[in-house]
């Protein structure tokens, strides 16, 4: 396909790889004990089932939007979670990165507080 489309434009192949468009990524480790991961993972399947994003479940979730993507994994041998983001520029991976980032610790904390404990047990 390549080829042909080299010899209808009489292109070459410099110019075609100018025409692809830069992403960007980013790459946050958050630390994720062992036994909130679960919790972090079903919570977040929860709230962005819901959102405007499509989600995709892997290894992950993965949320698509116009602008990128991000890919929250928890890491099999770690007690974190990775969250890879790609962005149409630099500073959108960045933000999609940080938000998951601050959603995960978000959701720890909310399970640290003792609330759903209280519930299950009385």
């Amino acid at each position: 396909k390549l080829l042909e489309r080299m010899a209808l434009d009489h292109s070459v192949l410099s110019e075609l790889i100018k025409e692809i468009p830069e992403f960007y990524m980013k790459e946050k480790e958050i630390p994720c004990p062992w036994n909130k991961k679960g919790t972090v993972m079903r919570s977040l399947i929860e709230d962005e089932s819901q959102g405007d994003g499509k989600v995709e479940l892997f290894e992950g979730i993965r949320i698509s939007s116009d602008k990128g993507w991000a890919l929250i994994l928890p890491d099999s041998e770690d007690p974190v979670c990775r969250v890879y983001s790609e962005g149409i520029d630099e500073e959108y991976a960045e933000e999609l990165a940080v938000f998951y980032e601050n959603k995960i610790q978000a959701i720890q904390e909310e399970t640290l507080s003792g609330n759903n404990v209280d519930k299950l047990i009385h």
